[in-house]
């Protein structure tokens, strides 16, 4: 479960692709 920072904003990668903004 990796959650990247992409602009400040934490997008889930493993859960939701790019879903949570």
């Amino acid at each position: 479960m990796t959650l990247p920072t992409t602009g400040g904003r934490v997008w889930y990668t493993s859960i939701e692709p790019s879903t949570h903004f």
